[in-house]
C-alpha cells in the first residue's frame, strides 16, 4: 500500500472512530437524557484504554512495566488519534506529557459541545493508561487546554511508597 494510500486509511479509520463516538453519546443523550449518556461515556472511557494499552503493547511489542513503556505506546496512541504532544521522561519513574493540540476539544468546541467534561474523561483514560503500564502510576493534570491554558500538561509518575 502507498504511503498516501495508508495516509488515507488511518484519517478514514481516525475519523470512523471520532464519529461513532460522538453519535453514540448524541443518541444516548436523546434517549436517556445527559446524565445517563454521561455515566455510559464514563463506564466506555474506563475500559476502552486498558484495551488500547493491551493493542499498543502488542503492536509495539512491549515487554516489561513502567514509564518508559507507557511513553511508547502513549506516543502511538496520540500519533493515531491526531494529537500533536511530546512526552518527556525524567528517570524511571515520571513522564511529563504536553499537549499542543488535542483533536477531541477541537471536535467538542466544533460542534458546540463544550459543556462536556472532556478532563474528566481525560483524567479517566490517562490514569487507565498509565495503570495498564504499572498500577503504582498516578497521571496528575498541571494544565488543560479545555481550561483555557495553552497546552495540557499532565505528569505520569510512581507514587511514592509510604514508609512503614
Amino acid at each position: 500500500m502507498s504511503g498516501d494510500r495508508q495516509r488515507a486509511v488511518c484519517d478514514y479509520l481516525r475519523r470512523s472512530y471520532e464519529v461513532v463516538d460522538g453519535l453514540w453519546f448524541v443518541l444516548a443523550e436523546k434517549r436517556f437524557g445527559y446524565s445517563a449518556a454521561w455515566e455510559l461515556d464514563r463506564q466506555v472511557w474506563e475500559k476502552l484504554p486498558r484495551i488500547q494499552a493491551r493493542k499498543a503493547r502488542e503492536v509495539l511489542r512491549l515487554s516489561g512495566h513502567g514509564v518508559q513503556q507507557l511513553a511508547q505506546a502513549l506516543a502511538l496512541k496520540f500519533e493515531a488519534e491526531g494529537y500533536e504532544t511530546t512526552i518527556d521522561q525524567h528517570g524511571a519513574r515520571r513522564i511529563i506529557v504536553r499537549v499542543e493540540y488535542c483533536p477531541w476539544l477541537h471536535l467538542l468546541k466544533k460542534s458546540g459541545r463544550t459543556h462536556i467534561p472532556i478532563e474528566d474523561i481525560c483524567r479517566l483514560e490517562l490514569d487507565a493508561w498509565a495503570t495498564a503500564f504499572d498500577p503504582g502510576l498516578v497521571a496528575a493534570f498541571r494544565h488543560a487546554r479545555c481550561r483555557s491554558d495553552s497546552q495540557c500538561e499532565i505528569t505520569i509518575e510512581r507514587e511514592p511508597v509510604p514508609p512503614s
